[in-house]
């Protein structure tokens, strides 16, 4: 419509009750101020209500702008600006203004603003480093968001992890419905939920899964000695050696255990020596929209059910291996024979979402057993492969414990190589897969909570950065430095506190898969370094190597780059 014609007055026969300007703004406002308070109060994300209060009502006062001078399409203009407008300036100048709850917490000014500032951090990739320099500047307790705290305190992380903490944030609701145990925040829910793992991860259940650990630490032992002969062959050297990117097979070996005991198998990256479904894309960039996504839980659950995107790739994959799994019927007790209950343990009829949830719970199996294992793998090999005497005293400790090329089968004398497990756990602690925690919220209702000696307001979000925590100097000695023997009985570094050390979470979150994660990371740990020698590429793949912990990415689960070594049999 041109712009001359805005200014016409109504077709003949449509009547609208006029007011003046002024009493028009009067009701504008009052309105706005009304819808304002809904949203701050009851904090409304169904779309029937937010399209009522930010589209209809706004359409309705429309109805009080026009007049002989301004026709029907601009008075929508005028009243849609005016009270969309006005909710925004209220909610910026609550979330400025010292009356806010958090107002005395420091912390960057558009964090204070908006949470779409904590997306602008995230999709730089660098999300831990942001909190940790926010940390350095500002203290132990920094405002991160309109609503949120970043909490760099080990007495608050337990007060906030433990039992009588706190239940899941808002970070949660926009990761899939019906949503994976990891992300169910209603507390009664997980606990039922979290059964069904607590059976599949059990110490028999995990026996159980030992075999299937050396079966696929064994392929990988021969697909790598088969690349130091061809590699070798193909050259026509002497020395057999091969160039292997470690962070790579670190995930093939992970991926294609996790597939064993959640689907029976299927995955094959290790026989293939390449992700031919292209499942590590589907893993990482599944997860990766969540995690940006997640910062906007609102603007989630519109986008996902719109749009769907890499959330419902992600999902789908899941679903297809589920249905190849049913296919191969129950003959043996992986982690799918437990969570679609067919010992039975649950009351029938099953709900009927099970098989969804099945499909969901199938999606975070991947993600936290694959994924974030190869972390902790790749980060200890990191070490081995560019410290000449982490390398030397972890050979001598494998080769005490299962000399003469014994297989590393005993899970017992595993558990007790010291210097194996403190490397594993500087890994953890350096590298924590879940680089800047899990998002919990005081809930309305329920008064402010003390966490470790700080009052934190109703209606908070608060997390723990794992990575500042476990790299803060009043926490750990030296602690930038891979120091293995910080976590032998006979430490003697001044500073070590161990409740600052939270890789897997705690209290009743804490990871269910732990146990089985130290046992798959030990074995296969013990094949390679007793079977292979380690040293470290020249030119650019040197560079690479050298460079690896800085390819770390935050995107809720830690995203990982190429390590290149030279890698050779041991003889």
């Amino acid at each position: 419509m041109p712009a001359s014609q805005w200014f016409q007055p109504p077709a003949e026969g449509v009547v609208f009750p006029q007011l003046g300007v002024v009493d028009a703004s009067v009701v504008t406002v009052v309105c706005s101020v009304l819808s304002y308070l809904y949203f701050k109060t009851r904090e409304p994300k169904d779309y029937t209500t937010v399209t009522l209060l930010l589209v209809v009502l706004p359409g309705l006062l429309a109805s009080l702008w026009t007049s002989p001078s301004i026709s029907l399409p601009w008075a929508l203009f005028l009243s849609v600006a005016l009270h969309n407008g006005l909710i925004a300036s209220f909610t910026l100048a609550y979330r400025l203004s010292p009356l806010h709850p958090l107002a005395r917490y420091p912390g960057p000014f558009l964090a204070r603003v908006s949470k779409w500032y904590s997306v602008y951090v995230i999709l730089q990739g660098k999300q831990h480093i942001h909190y940790q320099h926010l940390h350095e500047q500002h203290g132990p307790v920094v405002r991160v968001g309109p609503n949120e705290l970043s909490m760099n305190d080990p007495s608050a992380a337990h007060d906030m992890l433990m039992h009588g903490g706190l239940p899941k944030g808002p970070f949660w609701d926009g990761w899939g419905s019906p949503p994976t145990l990891i992300a169910t925040r209603h507390v009664g829910e997980h606990a039922h939920r979290r059964r069904a793992w607590n059976r599949a991860l059990s110490a028999v259940a995990v026996r159980d899964y030992e075999g299937t650990i050396a079966t696929r630490s064994r392929q990988l032992v021969e697909r790598w000695k088969g690349l130091v002969e061809a590699q070798a062959s193909a050259k026509d050297e002497k020395t057999k050696s091969a160039l292997i990117d470690l962070s790579r097979w670190m995930g093939f070996f992970t991926a294609d255990f996790m597939g064993d005991m959640s689907f029976g198998g299927g995955f094959e990256l290790i026989r293939d020596g390449a992700d031919v479904q292209g499942m590590w894309h589907i893993l990482e960039s599944g997860v990766k929209s969540n995690a940006i996504l997640a910062h906007v839980s609102w603007f989630a659950l519109m986008y996902h059910r719109i749009v769907g995107g890499n959330r419902d790739r992600l999902r789908s994959f899941a679903r297809e291996n589920v249905q190849r799994r049913l296919k191969l019927g129950a003959d043996r007790k992986d982690l799918f024979y437990h969570l679609s209950d067919e010992e039975g343990y649950e009351p029938r009829p099953l709900p009927s979402d099970h098989l969804a949830r099945v499909c969901a719970e199938g999606a975070l199996a991947i993600v936290a057993g694959a994924d974030t294992t190869a972390i902790t793998l790749t980060g200890v090999l990191f070490h081995v492969l560019t410290d000449a005497r982490i390398r030397k005293q972890l050979q001598e400790e494998v080769d005490a414990s299962f000399p003469d090329g014994e297989e590393p089968l005993d899970a017992m004398k595993l558990s007790k190589m010291d210097f194996l497990t403190g490397c594993i756990n500087e890994s953890l602690r350096l590298y924590p897969a879940v680089l800047t925690g899990s998002q919990r919220r005081v809930e309305r209702g329920t008064g402010k909570r003390t966490l470790g000696g700080w009052v934190v307001p109703q209606e908070t979000q608060v997390f723990t950065p794992t990575y500042t925590m476990q790299r803060d100097p009043r926490y750990f000695s030296n602690p930038t430095i891979f120091l293995p023997e910080r976590w032998l009985p006979s430490n003697s570094t001044p500073i070590h506190n161990t409740a600052a050390f939270l890789p897997f979470s705690a209290g009743p979150t804490i990871c269910a898969g732990k146990a089985l994660a130290m046992l798959e990371m030990r074995m296969l740990l013990v094949w390679l370094v007793q079977r292979f020698e380690f040293t470290m590429p020249a030119g650019e793949s040197g560079r690479t190597a050298a460079e690896w912990p800085d390819t770390l990415e935050d995107f809720f689960a830690a995203h990982k780059g190429a390590l290149p070594a030279i890698v050779s049999v041991r003889v």
